[in-house]
């Protein structure tokens, strides 16, 4: 079941069945303008609650979450030169048992900027990519909010 709700001065109270035995969390950062997270294209990907069940028994729950938003800027014109153009990266969906699989998604580039808001640190492969042949393949390490600009040399 899907709960949601702001922490306010510290906490959020949850309404929990006795019988839950896992639970998932994920925060969205108060901002404007404040990101639509789309789970499916990785960003804001709730995290497992260890030791759930020692959680539910103290009624208390530390979250320590990090998540980045990424930026790459293409050359101008770029959308419009290659009407096909498609942007692929890791994407993410529930499986049966809760667990997070990982699979590359595929979507259109319809602009020169491509973005992608609240990405789980590590490591992160962008391709962009058209049928005649243009290609584009980035490798990226977030650590930090991060824009590059790609160059077409």
């Amino acid at each position: 079941t899907l709960r949601t709700g702001r922490v306010r001065d510290g906490s959020f109270v949850v309404p929990l069945p006795r019988s839950a035995g896992r639970a998932f969390v994920s925060l969205i950062p108060e901002r404007t303008p404040l990101p639509m997270a789309n789970f499916e294209r990785g960003e804001a990907l709730p995290r497992e609650v260890e030791n759930f069940r020692q959680v539910v028994k103290d009624a208390y729950l530390e979250v320590d979450y990090f998540a980045y938003d990424l930026t790459v800027e293409f050359p101008a014109g770029i959308a419009e030169n290659h009407p096909d153009l498609e942007a692929h990266f890791p994407h993410f969906e529930f499986g049966r048992r809760g667990e997070l699989r990982v699979d590359t998604r595929r979507e259109e580039l319809r602009s020169s900027t491509f973005r992608l808001f609240l990405l789980r640190p590590g490591p992160f492969s962008l391709r962009v990519s058209s049928s005649d042949g243009l290609r584009y393949l980035q490798n990226f390490e977030l650590r930090r909010d991060l824009s590059v600009s790609v160059s077409d040399r």
